[in-house]
Protein backbone atom coordinates (compact mmCIF):
# COMPACT_ATOMS: atom_id res chain seq x y z
CA UNK A 1 0.00 0.00 0.00
CA UNK A 2 3.02 2.54 0.62
CA UNK A 3 3.80 1.90 -3.10
CA UNK A 4 0.61 2.53 -4.43
CA UNK A 5 0.38 5.55 -2.41
CA UNK A 6 3.58 6.64 -3.99
CA UNK A 7 2.05 6.10 -7.05
CA UNK A 8 -1.01 7.89 -6.22
CA UNK A 9 0.91 11.23 -5.28
CA UNK A 10 3.48 10.88 -8.22
CA UNK A 11 0.26 10.70 -10.31
CA UNK A 12 -0.76 13.94 -8.66
CA UNK A 13 2.54 15.49 -8.70
CA UNK A 14 3.25 15.29 -12.37
CA UNK A 15 -0.48 15.03 -13.98
CA UNK A 16 -3.68 16.34 -12.15
CA UNK A 17 -5.17 15.80 -8.62
CA UNK A 18 -5.48 12.38 -7.53
CA UNK A 19 -7.37 11.88 -3.82
CA UNK A 20 -7.94 8.46 -2.94
CA UNK A 21 -11.25 7.72 -4.15
CA UNK A 22 -10.13 8.47 -7.75
CA UNK A 23 -6.91 6.29 -7.75
CA UNK A 24 -8.95 3.41 -6.75
CA UNK A 25 -11.23 4.01 -9.42
CA UNK A 26 -7.73 3.85 -11.65
CA UNK A 27 -7.22 0.65 -9.95
CA UNK A 28 -10.15 -0.84 -10.91
CA UNK A 29 -9.31 0.43 -14.36
CA UNK A 30 -6.48 -1.73 -14.36
CA UNK A 31 -8.31 -4.82 -14.28
CA UNK A 32 -11.72 -3.82 -15.68
CA UNK A 33 -10.74 -2.39 -19.21
CA UNK A 34 -8.56 -4.95 -21.12
CA UNK A 35 -6.37 -2.46 -22.32
CA UNK A 36 -5.10 -1.26 -19.04
CA UNK A 37 -4.98 -5.16 -18.27
CA UNK A 38 -2.73 -5.53 -21.53
CA UNK A 39 -0.44 -3.23 -20.83
CA UNK A 40 0.47 -4.35 -16.85
CA UNK A 41 0.52 -7.84 -18.27
CA UNK A 42 2.98 -7.62 -20.49
CA UNK A 43 5.13 -5.47 -17.70
CA UNK A 44 4.62 -9.31 -15.77
CA UNK A 45 1.91 -11.18 -15.34
CA UNK A 46 -0.41 -10.81 -12.68
CA UNK A 47 0.64 -6.90 -12.28
CA UNK A 48 -2.39 -5.45 -13.02
CA UNK A 49 -4.17 -7.11 -10.45
CA UNK A 50 -1.52 -6.60 -7.84
CA UNK A 51 -1.52 -2.96 -8.78
CA UNK A 52 -4.98 -2.60 -8.37
CA UNK A 53 -5.77 -4.39 -5.05
CA UNK A 54 -3.23 -2.13 -3.69
CA UNK A 55 -4.61 1.05 -4.72
CA UNK A 56 -7.76 -0.07 -3.96
CA UNK A 57 -6.42 -1.36 -0.35
CA UNK A 58 -4.76 2.18 0.19
CA UNK A 59 -7.90 4.43 -0.65
CA UNK A 60 -9.92 2.55 1.82
CA UNK A 61 -6.89 2.87 4.19
CA UNK A 62 -6.78 6.11 4.00
CA UNK A 63 -11.11 6.41 4.61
Amino acid sequence: MDLAEEHRQQITRRYYDCPPELHAALGRMYTDDERFTAYHERVAPGLAAYVGTACQANAARQG
